[in-house]
């Protein structure tokens, strides 16, 4: 049941930093929800609209952590539309993130200069290398990665920047891109300066143990310049499964801020026709579409260490019976997050996400199972978190396949 959340006064998600880090008493915002931020505010909008009490009791009965487990939340993925005459223009569409595989190169057009992207793939090494053993104890695990193909690029200078998000139409042609694809510059979810004071009813001046500023991004956004220039509004997209009643109006993120929620075409999150061609092969890539949390830190916890024969990573993609190899990785900087946990009451540990857009190449363990049509759109949107754990019902490791 995909629902789309409009924040009516901006969306501010407080980081994992204390206010007085860096100096000022400055709260600075992720410039995205993560998962467990949506899920919290779907669950906490579904269990108010039952009727569950707003604050449990000492001793009380409480019916709220039923809901981690019945309720499975997909997302956060970023929806957009145009607006013109103050009026929304079309239907919502999903915007993607930056694939960490993209490789970009600038090129001059009339509208002021446009991004062409190559992947990345990784090449079979032809000999041996020692770029990992050298840095750390011999090991069968540093012997497995360095077994990984190495990632290259011969591009030179500066490269310019890439799109932090892309559109439908351009992510879905690069996941089964061979070469050079041009990207279209998208919207830019930039941050406005609220300053919060509380004023002495005495002196009528601020109070200073009460002045504190945040970070607020804006969903509603410009794109293009001068006569080019479009005004688009962004969405918050998620799908809450199994689908039933929501409110209209949810909270979500810092000061409990107010957020529209309606639903939207269900076949917002389908898959379609993009594999219709899809010819069956032994590699493919996994591209994060959500963050995700592994025990093993970059590397997903389904890949396990070989026992036997030349180190390898190898596993079973969770949901499917997929066995595969690790043949190389593009990771980003991890995302540091925290939280409150409101049923124990109490700070939620400190976690290191791999971010959205990082990219698994994968092989498959059986040659004579090579992944098919059906297997790739099995694979859309599917979640490679360990299958029934929290991490998964709350829509974290969510991801796409491509071609390799």
């Amino acid at each position: 049941m995909p629902i789309i959340l409009q924040p009516r006064d901006g969306l501010s998600i407080k980081d994992a930093r204390g206010f007085n880090v860096g100096g000022g008493d400055l709260a600075r915002s992720l410039s995205w929800p993560l998962p467990s931020t949506t899920a919290g505010a779907a669950r906490t909008a579904i269990g108010l609209h039952r009727g569950f009490p707003a604050g449990i009791s000492e001793g009380a009965s409480n019916p709220w952590p039923i809901l981690k487990t019945e309720i499975s939340v997909k997302g956060p993925l970023a929806a957009i539309r145009e607006i013109q005459a103050g009026q929304a223009v079309g239907s919502w569409e999903l915007l993607w993130p930056a694939p960490a595989d993209a490789i970009p190169r600038m090129v001059q057009t009339n509208e002021g200069g446009s991004v062409e992207t190559n992947r990345l793939r990784p090449s079979q090494p032809t000999e041996s290398r020692g770029t990992v053993r050298s840095c750390f104890v011999e090991s069968k695990e540093a012997q497995a990665m360095d077994a990984l193909w190495p990632v290259t690029f011969t591009e030179e200078g500066k490269l310019p920047a890439i799109p932090e998000w892309w559109t439908n139409a351009d992510f879905r042609s690069w996941l089964l891109a061979e070469s050079w694809l041009p990207i279209e510059r998208t919207v830019e979810i930039k941050p406005r300066f609220d300053m919060h004071v509380a004023i002495d009813p005495s002196t009528q001046t601020a109070i200073d143990e009460k002045l504190f500023g945040l970070d607020v991004y804006e969903l509603r956004v410009m794109a293009g310049r001068g006569s080019h220039a479009r005004l688009f509004e962004l969405g918050i997209a998620v799908s809450v499964d199994p689908p039933q009643a929501v409110p209209p109006l949810w909270r979500i993120g810092g000061e409990s801020r107010i957020a529209s929620a309606d639903r939207t075409e269900p076949q917002l999150f389908d898959v379609g026709d993009l594999y219709k061609g899809w010819v069956d092969s032994p590699r493919i890539r996994l591209v994060l579409i959500s963050p995700a949390y592994f025990q093993s830190g970059w590397r997903p916890d389904w890949l396990e260490l070989t026992k036997e024969g030349p180190p390898e990573f190898r596993g079973i993609i969770p949901g499917t019976d997929f066995k595969v190899v690790l043949r190389g990785a593009i990771v980003s900087r991890a995302i540091a997050a925290s939280g409150w946990d409101f049923e124990r009451r109490e700070p939620k540990p400190s976690r290191r996400l791999v971010p959205r857009g990082s990219v698994y190449f994968l092989e498959s363990a059986d040659p004579g199972r090579p992944f098919k049509h059906a297997d790739m759109e099995r694979l859309w949107l599917q979640s490679i978190q360990t299958q029934d754990s929290q991490d998964s019902r709350d829509g974290f490791g969510l991801v796409v396949a491509g071609s390799f």
